[in-house]
């Protein structure tokens, strides 16, 4: 019997068990890495062809660059006026003639539309939403071409209004219903009882005062007419504060203010001490303390009431205007706020001074234009216009719409 290789079985199991080489470790190590690295990169060329298509739609749907910023403060932005363009040929032009308020959200415009020599007179409504189409055109002229002066428009109820203009020195009336239409009146109507709350309307500097039922479309005469020469009416009082009038003393054109407290049944008639140049203008906000503010050949002064025009004095003669300017309009406003805002329009920019301790002394003011006070807050009227509640903070409208004229 042979005796067992021990030496081959010993070498057999040295070869077995023997631990390989450092170095040899290290290259299937090596080896191992770039298979598994070609396999994540070959899995990422196949995601990256899957997806392609949908990152470039989404990069060319984004914006071109994005910045982050404070958010920024917002602004009211009005919509386009709906106006229809005119004809190339003949460009239109539009004139705000006048505007009422039944309340600030609720304007009405008597905007004049001219091409050529050819006009339409047009009532439109204009909103802080936007400019709607006119609801009514062509008033008032017998032909397209006559002209048209002192437009007045004031609103009778919520649902209509009153257009007045001179025509061939003739003034003439017109009813105008919000939801479309016009009627001619005549004007003023029958006497009738007037109550506390009825309001005063005057069509034109120097005309008769009349009264506006509440709540009525008829215009009717007053038992009195203010005893002041060339009256004009301070229409922006609220009618709950008194009927007030500026004017002239017939004989030598002193400065007057006539107050009614019963819709014209008596008038409290005071002289006020000043030497204008021209018609002073009157301004209150509760019918007690009210200003009155004249230019003078010095430059301007302003008077003042409290006690609801039984007497005045005069506060400050230190307005510095020149003491004329040509086509120059006065106007003052008392804010809600107890300050006092005046103004001169000699240009193309009116000229503001502002007085916050009872109108004795002024600074230099600001405004959007010549405002119109009105019982329900403060308009400028222009294209486009201006609206406040206190003539302080303004929005602006839309521009007025409106409709090329034919001939």
């Amino acid at each position: 019997m042979a005796e067992p290789d021990f030496r081959g079985l010993r070498a057999d199991i040295e070869n077995v068990t023997r631990l390989p080489e450092f170095a040899t470790v290290e290259r299937r190590a090596r080896w191992h890495r770039l298979r598994d690295r070609a396999s994540v990169a070959g899995a990422m060329l196949v995601t990256s062809a899957v997806l392609a298509p949908v990152v470039v739609v989404a990069l060319a749907a984004r914006p071109a660059s994005v910045l982050l910023r404070p958010d920024p403060p917002v602004v009211a932005v009005a919509s386009p006026s709906p106006s229809a363009a005119a004809s190339p040929a003949v460009p239109t032009s539009a004139r705000i003639r006048a505007a009422a308020a039944i309340d600030l959200d609720h304007l009405y415009v008597a905007v004049d539309a001219c091409s050529g020599g050819v006009c339409s007179l047009q009532v439109a409504p204009v909103t802080l939403t936007g400019a709607s189409p006119p609801i009514v055109v062509g008033l008032l002229r017998d032909r397209a071409s006559d002209p048209v002066s002192d437009v007045q428009l004031v609103p009778l109820t919520a649902a209509s209004l009153l257009l007045s203009g001179v025509v061939a020195n003739d003034r003439r009336y017109t009813r105008v219903s919000v939801a479309g239409g016009a009627v001619a009146v005549n004007v003023p109507g029958a006497a009738t009882h007037l109550t506390a709350g009825d309001r005063a309307v005057q069509f034109g500097a120097g005309d008769a005062v009349y009264a506006l039922r509440r709540g009525s479309e008829a215009v009717t005469p007053i038992a009195a007419q203010p005893p002041v020469g060339k009256p004009e009416l301070a229409a922006g009082v609220a009618p709950n504060r008194g009927w007030w009038v500026v004017g002239g003393e017939p004989v030598d054109g002193t400065v007057q203010v006539s107050v009614s407290r019963n819709q014209g049944g008596a008038w409290l008639t005071r002289t006020v001490g000043m030497s204008a140049v021209d018609a002073p203008v009157l301004a209150s906000v509760d019918g007690q303390t009210a200003y009155l503010v004249a230019r003078t050949a010095s430059g301007g002064s302003v008077a003042r009431t409290v006690d609801g025009g039984q007497t005045w004095q005069l506060v400050s003669d230190k307005l510095s205007w020149p003491g004329r300017a040509p086509n120059g309009r006065l106007g003052a406003v008392a804010r809600p706020d107890g300050s006092l805002l005046t103004w001169l329009a000699a240009g193309s920019v009116p000229i503001y001074q502002e007085s916050t301790d009872g109108g004795r002394t002024f600074h230099e003011g600001s405004g959007p234009g010549a405002i119109v006070a009105d019982p329900t807050g403060y308009v400028v009227v222009a294209q486009p216009m201006w609206v406040s509640p206190d003539a302080r903070s303004w929005s602006v409208l839309p521009p007025a719409a409106y409709l090329p004229p034919r001939s």
